[in-house]
């Protein structure tokens, strides 16, 4: 006779589970939500840049609607609520890490890119494709992706946070120094003016003041506080989701304007760009784990894993943001390029590609990277 009590009945249930758990299609799936959930980062931008192909007029319009400026605010002000003193404190005291990346970010990748420019404008027709890819590398670290990478990663956020400020602030006032002197180099004799005002107050408005509002609602809320420490990989989450709205919108106007020049050209122009910031991650990356930047004279200044993550990307990275201004302005110049606006925006196009790229290989290279700072903490 069968025996039909819930002992018997619970005991068949919960081997049937069991069964459905340990079946192919369980494992397939836990094995792609676990993928999903250590490449969140990389795979976003891919969909932001895959979403902006193929149905560019959505990204057009929340360009127009100011939502890349909304998505850096928000980078920030979750980057302010995130960043406990203890670290900010920390960050401020690892002055080697900090000159080294100021150092790196304003004065090696502008002396990088003058022979860039003498070896791309030989081989890139038009020119202008050299010429802004030699602006490109001459200015500040991004806004927003290196920081939004470094933390969703588990490397030093607030390290980050304090060398893209800086090289930002400082940038605006050294990028004209140094363009016009790389692209003087090359006989141009380009001199140009740029005026620090609007940029001044663009990073003002999208970075300076929502992180410091999210840092005053930290210190004068502290139930807050806790609820964001205790939701970190959530708004790490939230902060990769903003992030892919920058190049989503980027390839978006990309795909919209079209391309009158041949493919090859603007291929080759955004393949150099890729290859001059894969080297600089090689460069950078040396750097930070080689040299002996870290604040403690204890372990002899070793750099900690999660600073040379943050050092290595925020130095290797470069915003675009200020690219269109800057090169505007140098056009516009009496000893600037000829072709005016037109030539200008020419010069502009392949900094899309590079920049989705650039953001693309360090989200991948970011995610390795965050496994083995995990391994270490």
């Amino acid at each position: 006779m069968r025996d039909l009590s819930p002992t018997h009945n619970f005991s068949a249930a919960a081997v049937v589970r069991a069964d459905a758990a340990d079946s192919p299609s369980s494992s397939l799936l836990s094995s792609l939500a676990s993928f999903a959930t250590t490449n969140f980062l990389p795979l976003s931008l891919v969909a932001g840049c895959t979403a902006g192909t193929l149905a560019p007029a959505a990204g057009c319009a929340a360009g127009a609607a100011g939502a890349s400026t909304a998505a850096t605010a928000g980078i920030f002000l979750i980057a302010g609520l995130s960043l406990a003193p203890a670290d900010a404190a920390r960050a401020a005291a690892s002055k080697r890490a900090v000159a080294a990346g100021l150092a790196s970010i304003l004065v090696l990748t502008p002396l990088l890119a003058a022979p860039l420019a003498h070896a791309l404008r030989s081989s890139l027709h038009p020119h202008d494709l050299a010429t802004g890819l030699t602006v490109f590398f001459c200015l500040p670290t991004t806004l927003s992706s290196g920081v939004a990478i470094t933390a969703a990663a588990g490397g030093d956020a607030a390290l980050a946070l304090l060398l893209t400020v800086a090289s930002n602030l400082m940038g605006v006032l050294t990028a004209p120094i140094a363009i016009g002197a790389v692209l003087g180099s090359g006989g141009s004799g380009a001199r140009f003016a740029l005026d620090p005002g609007p940029l001044l107050a663009s990073l003002a408005s999208s970075v300076a003041a929502p992180l410091a509002a999210g840092a005053a609602l930290r210190a004068l809320l502290p139930p807050l506080a806790t609820a964001v420490d205790a939701r970190k990989r959530t708004l790490r989450y939230v902060s990769a989701t903003l992030l892919a709205l920058v190049p989503w919108i980027q390839t978006s106007r990309a795909a919209a304007a079209g391309c009158a020049l041949p493919p090859s050209a603007v291929a080759a122009a955004v393949g150099a760009g890729v290859a001059l910031h894969a080297g600089l991650l090689v460069v950078n990356g040396f750097l930070a784990t080689r040299l002996p930047l870290g604040p403690s004279p204890d372990d002899g200044h070793a750099t900690p894993p999660a600073a040379a993550l943050a050092l290595t990307l925020v130095a290797s990275q470069k915003t675009l943001t200020i690219a269109p201004v800057a090169l505007l302005a140098l056009y516009a110049s009496p000893g600037g390029p000829p072709g005016g606006a037109g030539a200008a925006a020419v010069a502009s196009l392949p900094l899309v590609g590079v920049h989705v790229l650039q953001t693309a290989l360090d989200g991948a290279l970011a995610a390795r990277w965050g496994k083995r700072i995990a391994g270490t903490g």
